[in-house]
């Protein structure tokens, strides 16, 4: 196996070097030219001394020396290569004046006898190079989109058939057609289709290209119609094996849900009470509660006050923990590279990594007693703080190194683990959408064991977050970007 490795590197040793070098002679004008192409481009130097003319070039070239001397007999006698490849040295029939020219990789040297009269022509120079146009200055194209249950679809309109190719991969795709033309995305953003947004176009001298980001697990499929492109963005496989059940579960409104994420279940009373309050309150009719399971559109979720949940005392005065062991507590474990929290007769949880920093937001759960809990954290983290109120306990762990976060059940119990290898799979999370009416369009999942949204902000990054905590092992696996938001893997 060793001498078949041998064998084959020196092959492409050999095959890397090769040049596409020519040349060619002509006589018929009254004096001799040789003609190189070469490409690489290379450059050529002529002397002549002592009867010999010389062409020195400064790499070596791929062709035979004796082709230099083919139909020029009346010009030049002999011809030898010097060992390097790139010195020519030409022994001389005649007397001869050089003359050189050269457009772009072609290098035209011409042997002139004392019978010519004037100089040889020069080659003509190559022609320009053409240049992508002025994209302000291009015809539009209108691109319109759709949102359904299963895909988004893009169209675009090209007034005439045009050929295209799509290329995609890990949520990158673009799609290129054999035509000039400048997007026009007005009815996109306006449309905003889940699962795909609009990153950027450019041209070259006979082509669009447009790219898109995409969620990481979407498919496509592209088709035609006359002289329209049709590009579907399917919904990522966690999304679409439940959006067929959507409209079980909704009432007649403009706001979109999904049913629990696993395939039997199906929405509780509460659950499709929530759904149908949120669809009221989008649609402006009047509503008597908030809707504790539904995300909001991001531009109303943003205008709430910024935290649910209230400080809670500093970690210095924070009372010591009753000594009754009887009561719910959360408690914290060191382990060999990591942290294990256990709160004790807790049924909902929130847990993900951001900016690195670790956010873990119980509901219902047992006070946190920060001072005793930090202790028991010991050197792992780079910070820590906790806040509580209105049932709700809300820790921040900072983070030294890259870690992942689980979350599970253990009877009335919940454990989080955090460490560099402790995530474990989740039932993910269908987000569904519906566009009924653009205006009011609504993105909205239902999470098993939630029961409120509670709107965060992030002091780090600098924004605000939504958090709906729920029965453990549910999530979203990846990060989904939408054009107003992006939703956490959790």
């Amino acid at each position: 196996m060793a001498r078949v490795i041998a064998v084959c590197g020196a092959f492409l040793a050999l095959t890397s070097s090769a040049h596409a070098d020519s040349v060619s002679s002509n006589t018929a004008n009254g004096f001799a030219r040789l003609l190189f192409t070469v490409d690489p481009a290379a450059h050529e130097t002529t002397e002549v001394s002592g009867g010999v003319l010389t062409l020195h070039f400064d790499r070596k070239l791929a062709i035979d020396a004796n082709a230099l001397a083919h139909g020029l007999e009346a010009y030049v006698s002999s011809v030898r290569a010097d060992a390097d490849g790139q010195t020519f040295r030409l022994a001389l029939a005649q007397t001869v004046t050089p003359h050189t020219s050269i457009s772009a990789n072609h290098i035209a040297v011409d042997l002139v006898p004392a019978t010519f009269s004037g100089t040889p022509p020069d080659l003509p120079p190559p022609p320009p190079k053409a240049t992508a146009p002025d994209p302000n200055t291009l015809p539009a194209l209108i691109i319109r989109a759709g949102s359904y249950a299963n895909f988004s679809r893009i169209v675009f309109d090209w007034p005439k058939p045009v050929r295209y190719s799509v290329a995609g991969k890990g949520g990158h795709l673009s799609i290129r057609f054999a035509g000039l033309a400048k997007p026009d995305y007005t009815q996109l953003e306006h449309v905003a289709p889940p699962w795909v947004k609009h990153a950027g176009w450019r041209t070259d001298v006979s082509t669009t290209t447009l790219e898109f980001e995409t969620d990481p697990d979407s498919a496509y499929h592209a088709s035609t119609d006359g002289a329209k492109i049709i590009l579907d963005i399917l919904a990522p496989k966690t999304d679409a094996s439940v959006a067929k059940n959507v409209t079980a579960a909704l009432p007649s409104t403009n706001v979109a849900a999904t049913p629990a994420a696993s395939a039997g279940a199906g929405a509780s009373a509460a659950q499709t009470q929530a759904i149908a309050q949120t669809a009221a309150q989008l649609n402006g009719s009047p509503q008597t509660a908030p809707a504790p399971a539904v995300t909001e559109p991001p531009q109303q979720a943003q205008a709430k006050s910024a935290g649910n949940a209230k400080p809670a005392a500093d970690a210095k005065t924070d009372p010591t923990p009753p000594p009754d062991s009887n009561k719910p507590q959360v408690t914290a474990r060191r382990t060999r590279d990591g942290v294990t929290l256990t709160f004790q007769h807790t049924n909902a949880v929130a847990a993900f990594i951001r900016a690195g920093v670790a956010w873990i937001v119980v509901d219902g759960g047992p006070a946190v007693y920060a001072a005793a809990l930090k202790t028991q954290l010991g050197d792992f983290p780079a910070s820590f703080d906790t806040s509580s109120g209105d049932g709700t306990s809300v820790l921040h762990i900072g983070l030294k190194d890259n870690e992942q976060i689980a979350a599970h059940g253990t009877g009335p119990d919940i454990t989080v683990r955090i460490g560099p290898h402790v995530a474990t799979p989740v039932t993910p999370l269908a987000l569904t959408r519906n566009d009924d009416t653009p205006q009011d369009a609504a993105l909205a999942s239902i999470v098993p064991g939630g029961t409120r949204a509670l709107t965060l902000p992030d002091p780090t990054v600098g924004d605000t977050l939504i958090i709906i905590p729920g029965a453990p092992g549910h999530g979203l696996p990846l990060e989904r970007q939408y054009l107003q938001f992006t939703a956490l893997p959790s």
